[in-house]
């Protein structure tokens, strides 16, 4: 957050988000690793061959990292601004969002074999 907007005054304290007048803890479950984990897993038991493979592994947990932290600025957002948002976004939107991102790169991953079939 304090990239996206320095003005707001946000810090990370620990596992807290806090800014002048409010704050916001990230609790287990709100690190995106429990996503990660499962893309990992998904990885190293698909028939991808290891280059494929390691470029999987490392450009998705980075993308899903990323995704994760737009995620957390989200719900400060809605804790900030518009606190209805924060449980749609919370329980339904974010968790969307991270999972669409983990099954398209599961796909793009297995897209193609490995070897041309032969005729």
């Amino acid at each position: 957050v304090q990239v996206i907007s320095p003005a707001e005054a946000v810090q990370a304290v620990g596992y807290r988000l806090v800014w002048p007048g409010g704050g916001l803890a990230l609790r287990a479950g709100c690190d995106g690793f429990e996503v990660i984990g499962l893309f990992i897993a998904a990885v190293l038991v698909a028939d991808v061959g290891w280059r494929r493979g390691l470029v999987a592994l490392v450009s998705g947990c980075v993308t899903i990292w990323a995704l994760n932290q737009l995620r957390i600025a989200a719900l400060y957002a809605a804790v900030r601004y518009d606190r209805s948002w924060f449980d749609s976004l919370h329980t339904g939107v974010g968790p969307l969002i991270l999972i669409a991102a983990v099954a398209g790169m599961y796909a793009w991953m297995v897209r193609r074999p490995l070897v041309a079939p032969t005729a």
